[in-house]
C-alpha cells in the first residue's frame, strides 16, 4: 500500500507507521517536534603535573635559594607560563636536563617556556627552575609556579633552616613527613621519566619536609631561635614555680594538672609547639622540683620542728605545774578546809 504522494514505498512497516503518524494532518493545526541536542566539547587537560618538588635553603640573613622541579605529562606542545616570586632573580631553566629558551611574559615576574611538539602522543618532560630571593621570611614562603589552568597532583616541599632554629608551627594545609617517606615519594615521581629526578640543593642546617595535595601555593612556617625560645620557657616555668612556693601542695597539684590539660588541648591544634615546649621545659621543671624539695627540707621542716618543740615545751610546763608540791609558806586548799572544820568543832 502506498500512502506517499511521491509514490515512495516504505519497505519497513515500523518506518511506514512513523511516517504516517508524522504526516497525518495535511492542514493546520499540526506541529512537528524534533529533539535537538547540542554536543558540547568536554574539558580535557592536555598538560598535567604529576609531581612537584620545591627546595628552599633559607639563611639567617634572609637570603633564600630555590629550586623547583615539575614533572609534566602533555599531549601537545604548548607555551608554558612560569610565575616567579616577586623580585626573584632567575638563574636557570632546564627542560629534560638541557637549558631551555625563555621568553618574557606579560608581567615582570612571568617567563614563558615552549614545550616541544608531541604529535598527539603523551610526552613526559622534567622542568627545572632555579632562582634566588632576598629578605625572605619563613612565615611567607613562595616558589616558582605554573599556570593555574594546569592541574598539579602532589607537591613535596623541603625547607632548610639554620641548625639553631626551632619550628613551632606550620600551615595546616601542609603535612610534615619523615625523610624516609620523602625518599619513597621522590622515587615514585621519578618513575618512567626521561631523566633522573632527585633533590638538587645540599642545604645547611636542618631539613624539614612537607607535603600537600595540589599546587605548591604558599608555605607558612613559624620558627624561632633556640636561645630565645629556651630563655622564654625557662623564665616562665621558674617564675611560676617560685610563685607557687606560697601555695599549699594541693593547690600546686591543681595548677600543674590544669597546665597539663591546657597543653593537651593545644597539642590537638599545634603539636609541634607543645612538643618543643615539653622538650625545653623539662630542664626548668627539674629545677623547680629541686627548689620545692629544698624549700621543704630547709625551710618547712625546721619550722615544723620549732613548732613541735614549742608544743612539747608547753605541754611539759603544764605537766610540771600539775605535779609540783605546794609552797610551805602558803597553805594549800586542803589545809585551809581542815582548819576551818576544826574551828567549827570547837565552837
Amino acid at each position: 500500500m502506498n500512502n506517499s504522494p511521491s509514490g515512495f514505498q516504505c519497505g519497513h512497516l515500523p518506518h511506514r507507521r512513523l511516517a504516517t503518524l508524522a504526516f497525518k494532518y495535511s492542514a493546520p493545526p499540526f506541529a512537528l517536534t524534533l529533539p535537538v541536542v547540542v554536543q558540547k566539547e568536554a574539558t580535557v587537560f592536555t598538560t598535567i603535573v604529576t609531581g612537584a618538588i620545591i627546595e628552599q635553603v633559607l639563611a639567617r640573613d634572609g637570603m633564600c635559594n630555590m629550586h623547583a622541579t615539575y614533572v609534566l605529562a602533555t599531549s601537545q606542545g604548548d607555551r608554558l607560563t612560569i610565575t616567579l616570586p616577586e623580585n626573584a632573580q632567575l638563574t636557570a631553566v632546564l627542560l629534560n636536563g638541557n637549558e631551555a629558551p625563555v621568553e618574557m611574559g606579560m608581567k615582570p615576574n612571568e617567563r614563558i617556556v615552549r614545550l616541544p611538539p608531541s604529535a598527539g602522543q603523551v610526552a613526559r618532560f622534567v622542568l627545572e627552575i632555579a632562582c634566588g630571593l632576598k629578605n625572605v621570611s619563613a612565615s611567607k614562603l613562595t616558589a616558582p609556579s605554573l599556570s593555574s589552568d594546569i592541574p598539579t597532583q602532589q607537591t613535596l616541599w623541603r625547607l632548610w633552616l639554620p641548625g639553631d632554629y626551632l619550628v613551632l608551627a606550620h600551615d595546616r594545609v601542609f603535612a610534615k613527613v619523615h625523610p624516609t617517606r620523602t625518599n619513597s615519594m621522590i622515587a615514585a615521581i621519578a618513575r618512567n621519566q626521561p631523566i633522573q629526578v632527585n633533590l638538587k640543593l645540599s642545604g645547611q642546617g636542618q631539613p624539614i619536609d612537607f607535603i600537600r595535595q595540589g599546587a605548591p601555593g604558599e608555605l607558612s612556617v613559624t620558627a624561632m631561635k633556640k636561645e630565645i625560645f629556651n630563655t622564654i620557657i625557662w623564665v616562665i616555668v621558674i617564675v611560676a614555680g617560685v610563685f607557687m612556693l606560697k601555695l599549699s601542695g594541693f593547690n600546686r597539684l591543681l595548677i600543674v594538672l590544669g597546665a597539663a590539660l591546657a597543653g593537651g588541648v593545644i597539642n590537638l591544634f599545634q603539636p609541634m609547639l607543645i612538643g618543643a615546649v615539653a622538650s625545653v621545659g623539662v630542664f626548668a621543671a627539674l629545677l623547680i622540683v629541686l627548689l620545692w624539695i629544698g624549700h621543704w627540707g630547709f625551710v618547712k621542716i625546721p619550722q615544723l620542728r620549732v613548732k613541735l618543740a614549742a608544743k612539747c615545751d608547753a605541754k611539759r610546763a603544764v605537766t610540771d605545774e600539775s605535779e609540783s608540791p605546794p609552797d610551805e609558806g602558803e597553805p594549800n586548799e586542803s589545809e585551809n578546809e581542815e582548819q576551818q572544820h576544826s574551828e567549827d568543832d570547837k565552837e
